[in-house]
Order: structure tokens, then sequence, then C-alpha cells
């Protein structure tokens, strides 16, 4: 499927312009692709760009005491993100969005956003939706962390996350976690 299908058919069912104007819309957005372990945003930049990930899984990875960066979350494809405390005020980021597998995802500058704002106004409501949809993610995100011990955290993304299990390195899985590999192997190996 053509990396802007699932962006139209978002588009499509939020607003309700015309097939031209949504075209042109998503026209704005520019393909990127990322190589596993690449950074597309570095803690102490800026996040100018709004993102849809078409395919693959982003980690969002904050500085950790020991100097490491850790897993605070995961983006998986065919959502909206942003770093919403640096891209809405324009500040630099506390953290860093690697890609933990292959990637392609569609990007748009805020600026090119105000334009298309003011030339289609109620895409401010679009925007808005994706602003909640994506503090949704990461509050969830960080209340299932917070709801279990490792073991049943694990067993939870089993259950309902199966496909970031298989497609995101351990490591990471671990990192979320807040536990080392081995703990996680060790968890693993209870399962099986």
């Amino acid at each position: 499927m053509d990396e802007y299908q699932h962006l139209l058919q978002f588009l499509s069912r939020c607003t309700s312009l015309t097939e031209p104007e949504i075209q042109k819309i998503s026209s704005r957005f520019g393909l990127l692709e990322l190589k596993k372990e690449e950074y597309y945003l570095q803690a102490g930049a800026c996040c100018c760009y709004l993102n849809f990930l078409v395919e693959g899984v982003l980690g969002f990875f904050l500085p950790s005491g020991e100097g490491e960066e850790k897993v605070s979350y995961f983006v998986t494809g065919r959502h909206f993100f942003t770093d919403p405390d640096s891209f809405y005020p324009g500040q630099p980021s506390c953290g860093s969005y690697r890609a933990v597998v292959s990637c392609s995802l569609l990007s748009i500058s805020s600026a090119e956003a105000a334009l298309l704002i003011r030339e289609f106004p109620c895409l401010i409501q679009v925007f808005q939706q994706i602003h909640i949809e994506s503090l949704t993610h990461i509050v969830k995100s960080q209340q299932f962390i917070l709801s279990g011990d490792p073991a049943s955290c694990y067993h939870q993304l089993l259950t309902h996350q199966r496909e970031l299990i298989r497609q995101v390195p351990l490591k990471y899985i671990a990192s979320y976690l807040k536990i080392t590999q081995s703990t996680l192997s060790h968890i693993r190996g209870k399962v099986r």
C-alpha cells in the first residue's frame, strides 16, 4: 500500500474535505525513511514536525542518571507523533526519538501546518485531535508501566501488543519495563 494511503484515509474520516483538498494536504507531508538505530530527534533539539509513522517502531528515549537512554514509550505504525513538550512551545526536547526497527514516516513542519490551517480552517480540529490522541498514548504508556510488576507488564504486552514484542529488540523491551535484559530473559523463560 502506498505510504500516503493511511494518511489519506485518516483525513477522509476526520474531515469533510473533498478528495482534491485531501490530496493537496497530504502532498505537503514529506516521506522519510529511517534505518534501525537512526535518530529522528535528539535531546536538546527542537521538534518542529508533526509526523505520521507509516510503518515501523520508534522509541522515545529519556536520559537516565547513569548516562544512558531509557525507553519511555514506543510509537507504532499508523500513528501520529511529535514531542508535545517541544513542538507546541518551540522548546528543546528533553528526549530523543530513535528507530528501534526500520521506519517510514510522513512529516509536516509546524510552519507548513500553519499555512494549511489558514487555507483549511477545519484542520485545527484535526490537529487538536491528533494532539489529544498523542498525549493519551503517552499517558497510557506511562500508566501501563506503573500498573504492576515487570512480569505482569510483560504478560500484558504479550496479550495486547504481541506485534511490538515480535518487532522490537529485547533490550528495548527490557528498558521500557525498567528491568535488565537478564531479568527479562528470566521472565520470558517462565512464560514458555
